[in-house]
């Protein structure tokens, strides 16, 4: 059985994309029927678009996180991860596993 992750970092996820086809440049989870699903794919792109939209370079050049704003935008993040928990959860035939990280802490 396979594990699919749901978890945030700057400019993957969330959901877990880890493994690459060197032919095509994609990334992929590995498990079809999330990685051919449209609704998906296009909740995946919000959700990374707007946690990645928390990250940028200071004046110095270092590469932010803004916490001030991932605190305000919590409500619409976590609204994503559960619309894509339920869609996933809704499409598993018993092949994967859903380790969710984000849920917790964006209930915090």
């Amino acid at each position: 059985m396979q594990n699919l992750m749901i978890k945030f970092d700057f400019s993957h996820g969330p959901i877990w994309k880890e493994k690459y086809n060197i032919d095509t440049g994609e990334w992929s989870t590995g498990i079809d029927v999330i990685d051919k699903d449209k609704a998906l794919s296009i909740l995946d792109d919000e959700a990374n678009k707007e946690y990645s939209s928390l990250y940028s370079f200071d004046e110095n050049g270092t590469f932010i996180f803004d916490t001030n704003t991932y605190e305000k935008k919590k409500d619409v993040l976590l609204s994503l991860i559960q619309t894509i928990v339920l869609r996933v959860n809704d499409l598993n035939d018993g092949s994967y596993t859903v380790i969710d990280e984000e849920t917790p802490k964006l209930t915090k």
